[in-house]
């Protein structure tokens, strides 16, 4: 076996390690991350129920889904933490009683 750095000439038993970087990945990642956010909007957006938007900025969450709704709050602490990834949300319009039939 041979090693890169560890002399072949030395003659006292030892153990040794050693680790080569020759097969490992360099470069930027091919994968490209998305986040999904879901949640309510307020009647003050102008958003399409249940259409999935993708959103850059703090403020276009709140001019797409009304300022102080769900969607807005989640955006901006979610670019408060991250702010490279993209976001697409998906958004529900508030409602005040459940559709007929419908239990949760």
């Amino acid at each position: 076996m041979d090693f890169d750095a560890i002399p072949k000439n030395i003659r006292i038993p030892f153990f040794a390690a050693e680790f080569s970087n020759v097969r490992a990945f360099s470069g930027l990642q091919n994968q490209r991350y998305k986040t999904l956010i879901i949640g309510q909007m307020l009647p003050t957006g102008n958003a399409e129920a249940l259409k999935p938007y993708r959103i850059s900025m703090k403020h276009d969450a709140v001019q797409r889904f009304g300022a102080g709704s769900m969607l807005a709050e989640q955006v901006e602490v979610y670019r408060d933490i991250d702010t490279v990834t993209e976001i697409a949300l998906d958004e529900m319009h508030a409602v005040d009683r459940l559709p007929a039939g419908l239990r949760l």
